[in-house]
């Protein structure tokens, strides 16, 4: 969880509810005459919206042999249609005055726009051109497929994704989440137009997709253009959210890479619950007391009083399959035993002495002021009400927030004697290379 500020510990027990009135609006949800559902948050005085279609497929629905096609597809959607050439729904967004992006996560694949209220009706038929008529050309394919192995050796040119992916590959020994969603190259290169307009079928259908909206809308008028728009998608079942068995943890496990680089990485996680537990609240605010501000027990005992790392960060894996609090350093190489022995006896210690009163009230703010700031657009609005409907119902978008008030010091210390124990321990670094001979791999 990166620092995004500090405020004042309050004791007004009325706080969370003041707080959950000021950001809540009513969010319509209606299920549209075409198939898909459509969820709309007002919000005024914005004018403009953000219009986002999910699709309720991500790289969890994946296997080893088709690894990436989820994000492929995502690349693919934005190229081109019947209707529409290559480079051309760009274009039109950016002369409405707005701007488009997609992304794809474990559990979802979504494409979102951003653009003057007035042309939301505008807005929707050409997302609805892009998502329901993409064609998938061969040689454009094989340009798209140019690009995301580009993204792939940028990826792993940057020390921090490095590391994050390479403790998920050792934390997880068969779920997906262990696999990069990006996908590998070698996979990437093997998946020709026919493979991805067969995994476009079959998951983009009327039962798995649906519809956010936030801005300056007329409900009315946006129900009527989306049926309008987006009627071409085809019937069918909602694809069944893939079950896989992991093993438990049966650490602590070490694994050490190395690279051309100058500083160290290191990354460790522990086994959490699944999205959904009654044990999530309690994590959550457990990262947070770890790692988020400056006076957080981490930062100040490990980087402050310490100084054995540059920076230090903690945060929550929480979908569809078992989760991982995870926590991340930057640091000099030479510190990297000793940072792993002292973040150990801090965790040991909360788990021990618990916490006090002021120290949650702190994490909870914390939790609080995190939440507002994700609801200071309408893009980060329309992203909350999104992600909350994958996992689960979009109400907890504005419910998950007041769940973590009656998170007790109890429930922390149970969740830290449950939870950061050493047979759930995974630890990954990544330095400096010691020889020439074996660089990025194992030390």
């Amino acid at each position: 969880m990166k620092f995004i500020c500090e405020p004042a510990v309050r004791n007004d027990s009325d706080f969370w509810k003041e707080t959950h009135i000021a950001l809540a609006s009513e969010i319509i949800c209606k299920k549209l005459d075409s198939g898909p559902t459509i969820l709309l948050k007002q919000v005024y005085p914005a004018r403009v919206v953000c219009l986002g279609i999910w699709a309720r497929v991500g790289s969890t629905y994946e296997n080893e042999k088709n690894a990436g096609i989820s994000h492929f597809v995502e690349h693919m959607l934005f190229r081109s249609t019947e209707k529409r050439g290559v480079g051309q729904i760009a274009k039109e967004v950016q002369e409405l005055g707005g701007y488009l992006n997609g992304f794809t996560s474990w559990e979802t694949t979504c494409y979102w726009m951003v653009l003057p209220s007035d042309y939301l009706e505008k807005a929707l038929e050409i997302q609805a051109d892009a998502v329901l008529n993409p064609l998938f050309r061969p040689e454009e394919v094989e340009k798209e497929c140019n690009v995301i192995c580009e993204e792939i050796h940028m990826g792993d040119d940057r020390p921090e994704h490095y590391i994050f992916e390479k403790l998920l590959e050792n934390s997880y020994k068969t779920y997906p989440y262990r696999r990069p969603i990006i996908g590998y190259e070698n996979v990437v290169r093997s998946i020709t137009a026919d493979d991805l307009m067969r995994y476009y079928k079959e998951h983009y259908s009327a039962e798995n997709i649906f519809i956010v909206i936030a801005g300056d809308l007329d409900a009315g008028k946006s129900v009527e253009w989306a049926d309008k728009y987006l009627s071409g998608f085809k019937k069918g079942r909602r694809t069944p959210v893939p079950r896989f068995k992991e093993p438990s943890p049966s650490g602590p496990v070490r694994v050490d890479y190395t690279g051309d680089i100058k500083n160290a990485y290191l990354g460790m996680s522990f086994r959490t619950p699944r999205f959904g537990s009654p044990d999530i609240f309690a994590c959550d605010l457990l990262a947070n007391l770890l790692a988020e501000g400056k006076t957080s027990r981490l930062n100040k005992n490990i980087c402050e009083k310490k100084g054995l790392v540059t920076r230090i960060d903690t945060g929550l894996v929480s979908g569809f399959g078992p989760g991982m609090l995870e926590i991340s350093a930057l640091l000099s190489p030479k510190n990297l035993d000793r940072s792993i022995d002292e973040i150990l006896k801090e965790l040991k210690a909360l788990a021990k002495d618990g916490v006090s009163e002021e120290e949650l009230l702190k994490a909870k703010n914390m939790a609080e002021s995190s939440y507002v700031f994700q609801q200071e657009t309408v893009e980060g609005q329309m992203r909350n009400i999104g992600q909350y409907e994958i996992l689960n119902d979009y109400r907890m978008a504005e419910e998950y927030v007041l769940q973590l008030k009656k998170v007790t010091r109890e429930k922390i210390i149970e969740a830290a004697e449950k939870y950061l124990r050493p047979e759930k321990l995974c630890i990954v670094t990544y330095g400096p290379e010691k020889s020439r001979r074996h660089p990025g791999g194992r030390s």
